[in-house]
């Protein structure tokens, strides 16, 4: 039970951050762009929760179809942060080291994407310049913001689905 419990995730987790290195890769490649549209986004969640759901498939299959919350859960955290942290690390070497220009490109857009939609709200000006400034001053691919994003934009949400999941796979073996 316990070997199935960490080994199942572990392999699971390495394939999926293998998939999220290769798109990674794929949407840099092809189009800087990708990595800003909200479709590629939820795509990658997908990707983690699918990976996430056939996981704790395969634990509870292992396990005679019987996975209490705790190890359902487990199995589905294990994947879900070896894949993050394999993608994050893969995407922070692109743009930390590999191509530091498209790193720059990336930032110019998004800083651009977010004062439009402060605009669009009314911001005031100089609140714009304001947060223009800050963001200009900050390293969009930095450790620092890496592993912030890994855990707000992946960890967190990832993690409140995966409760819900591990709740809708939970099942205990009958009590004699």
């Amino acid at each position: 039970m316990e070997n199935s419990l960490k080994k199942i995730p572990t392999t699971y987790g390495l394939f999926l951050g293998v998939v999220l290195s290769v798109v990674a890769i794929f949407a840099y490649t092809q189009n800087l762009d990708l990595f800003l549209k909200p479709w590629f986004g939820l795509s990658l969640y997908a990707l983690c929760v699918i990976a996430g759901v056939l996981s704790l498939m395969k634990n509870k299959i292992a396990n005679n179809s019987y996975l209490s919350f705790r190890n359902s859960f487990t199995s589905y955290f294990i994947t879900v942060l070896a894949g993050v942290a394999i993608f994050t690390f893969v995407t922070y070497i692109l743009f930390n080291y590999v191509d530091n220009d498209a790193s720059n490109y990336l930032k110019k857009m998004s800083i651009d994407k977010n004062i439009e939609v402060l605009k669009s709200i009314g911001t005031k000006p100089e609140k714009l310049a304001e947060t223009r400034a800050k963001l200009e001053s900050e390293n969009l691919f930095s450790i620092g913001n890496a592993i912030q994003t890994l855990i707000i934009t992946y960890i967190i949400p990832l993690s409140i689905i995966g409760l819900l999941l591990a709740a809708a796979f939970k099942k205990n073996p009958p009590r004699n």
